[in-house]
């Protein structure tokens, strides 16, 4: 990565992060995932569910809370956004200025809410789980809000507006 200055801040043998996955479940909608690969400068935004919610029965009240139901809950389009090299340097100091404590898991049963989950892959081949469920702390808060960012930013598609709307509403 290139400075302001024109140097290099990483070294190229420093140990970095390469890749991020940031898995969503919100309550009542459907899941999302993200995926950021820092090396190719990409970010995938997609379901890792098929999406697919039978129909109730055909009594009229089912049919019309069912059809409701599919509006308030847009499916999830595959989007692929490029990355430039400011937005993957702003992502790698975030991820820098985690300490230990910013990679425990919650162990409790999760509450209703956003469920959130996250998966870093660093250079030397260490991965890094992380499932605070509910209760992200600040600094994993502070990632996966970034990571929306670009993904309103860039966002071209109608029906991912409101599922990432969805995504950020939650504190």
């Amino acid at each position: 990565m290139i400075s302001c200055n024109g140097k290099s801040d990483i070294k190229d043998n420093e140990t970095k992060p390469i890749f991020i996955r940031i898995g969503f479940e919100p309550t009542n909608r459907n899941p999302a995932e993200i995926a950021v690969n820092l090396n190719n400068k990409y970010l995938l935004f997609y379901s890792p569910d098929s999406q697919e919610i039978p129909p109730p029965k055909n009594t009229i009240n089912n049919r019309l809370t069912y059809e409701t139901f599919l509006k308030e809950t847009p499916k999830i389009n595959p989007l692929y956004l490029k990355l430039n090299e400011i937005e993957i340097k702003n992502l790698v100091n975030i991820i820098r200025d985690f300490k230990e404590e910013d990679f425990k898991s919650i162990e409790s049963p999760p509450e209703d809410g956003l469920w959130t989950n996250f998966l870093i892959v660093y250079s030397d081949g260490v991965v890094k789980e992380m499932h605070p469920r509910n209760a992200p702390n600040s600094k994993q808060k502070i990632l996966y809000k970034q990571i929306l960012k670009f993904l309103i930013e860039k966002n071209t598609d109608k029906y991912n507006t409101e599922n990432i709307k969805i995504l950020n509403s939650y504190n």
